[in-house]
């Protein structure tokens, strides 16, 4: 891996991982999406992730100022 990219890999890799899977369906997908069709797309994808532990653990870690304890693989 190279040096640009190390920095970079280690950031993405302390997030949560079904808003990583979340991100990346939308960066891969969007690419044959039209602007007609996007939106809805990402109304479809992020629900599960709004809603997840993670998301509710992510708020609390935020205020609690503490790095989050993510569970969902």
């Amino acid at each position: 891996m190279s040096c640009a990219a190390v920095a970079p890999a280690t950031a993405v890799s302390g997030n949560a991982v079904l808003a990583d899977r979340a991100s990346k369906s939308i960066m891969t997908g969007s690419r044959e999406w039209t602007s007609e069709v996007e939106f809805g797309k990402m109304r479809d994808i992020f629900p599960p992730v709004r809603s997840s532990i993670d998301a509710r653990e992510g708020v609390l870690a935020f205020t609690q100022k503490r790095a989050p304890r993510w569970t969902a693989t």
